[in-house]
């Protein structure tokens, strides 16, 4: 089966998570043809015993004249030897007669049987190969109908992500921004108290007042004892 597939198209942090999804593919069905249609063979035995069967009763007729004129009784010899000659003429001839109109007919019977046959055959290939068109415009449908589902459900997981990662991407900014108000705040607080304390008592010394003792304890606690 042929595929193909739709990929995302976009060159960005997404990339990933895009290849995360399964992409779209199509995939068409294939087409199964019937045999080749093939004519039935001409049968030319068919005929002859088909002009044996149409001819056997004249030809029975035509043995059994014969052999009446060859068992009758002839006074003069001669007679009947002109008559046996004559009877043999006529028994060749329609032998021959009966053959060939007998092979005539044989022969119209068999071209309407054999007609027969062929339009059956074509009547077999043609519905085959309906039932095959039939069963390959179905797939096609299915193919589509499938292949559509599948880019409904690769779009919908591709906007889900898209959106998630918009949303996250915001969140972090969101978040930035906080952190730097909250810096701001802590340096514009910083700033504030120094111009309050401009030497610096309680930030990088001892508050004011302290005995010796409890400056030693405030710069042992600071690290810089």
């Amino acid at each position: 089966m042929a595929s193909f597939y739709l990929g995302d198209g976009y060159n960005n942090p997404m990339t990933n998570l895009l290849n995360s999804i399964k992409p779209a593919t199509y995939e068409a069905p294939t087409y199964t043809a019937p045999d080749q249609y093939v004519a039935p063979d001409y049968d030319e035995s068919r005929i002859t015993d088909l002009t044996q069967t149409s001819s056997a009763g004249a030809i029975r007729g035509l043995r059994s004249a014969m052999q009446r004129v060859a068992g009758g009784s002839y006074a003069n010899p001669n007679v009947r030897r002109m008559t046996l000659r004559e009877a043999l003429a006529g028994y060749g001839q329609g032998i021959q007669s009966a053959v060939s109109a007998a092979s005539e007919t044989a022969r119209k019977l068999y071209n309407t049987e054999y007609e027969t046959k062929a339009e059956e055959k074509k009547l077999n290939y043609n519905t085959a190969a309906q039932a095959s068109q039939a069963q390959y415009q179905a797939g096609v449908q299915q193919s589509q109908s499938k292949f559509a589902a599948e880019q409904n459900r690769y779009n919908t997981e591709y906007a889900t992500l898209w959106n998630n990662f918009n949303a996250e991407q915001n969140r972090k900014l969101e978040q930035q921004k906080v952190n730097i108000a909250q810096q701001e705040a802590e340096t514009n607080k910083a700033l504030a108290e120094a111009k309050l304390n401009p030497y610096g008592y309680g930030i990088t010394r001892p508050p004011k007042g302290l005995d010796a003792y409890a400056n030693a304890r405030w710069f042992a606690a600071h690290g810089m004892g």
